[in-house]
């Protein structure tokens, strides 16, 4: 084996263990905040992770219903340097109409992802 293979396969194992360090240490439920971009209601947000995928979901704190509302969404995640995390929802894979996004996330401490949504939204998960 020449120099060049050994370090390809040493960079592909170190990215393979950041990788699942990554996706154990997000493993659980999380629950957030933010306001919702059309009503400015608060709601709450319930995201469920195994390894790098999960749910994504809103519930409304008002007691009202909408398609969109109460729906576990597709949720991809792609691990970035310095903590930092892309997430990925996809809501018309569920339903017609509901929001797909892309939310740049930082691992702040163990326990909590912070973020900013496009539209200026902020958002903070705390691990349940």
């Amino acid at each position: 084996m020449n120099l060049l293979t050994k370090t390809a396969s040493m960079l592909l194992l170190v990215s393979s263990l950041a990788q699942a360090q990554t996706a154990d240490n997000l493993h659980g439920g999380w629950i957030g905040t933010t306001k919702s971009p059309s009503t400015a209601h608060e709601l709450q947000i319930q995201v469920k992770i195994s390894d790098l995928g999960g749910t994504w979901r809103y519930v409304s704190a008002a007691q009202h219903k909408a398609t969109c509302l109460n729906r576990d969404f597709p949720l991809s995640i792609k691990p970035m340097p310095n903590a930092m995390m892309i997430f990925n929802v996809d809501g018309p894979s569920v339903v017609t109409g509901c929001p797909s996004f892309v939310l740049t996330l930082e691992r702040t401490d163990e326990l909590t992802l912070t973020g900013t949504f496009k539209d200026g939204r902020h958002v903070v998960l705390k691990k349940q």
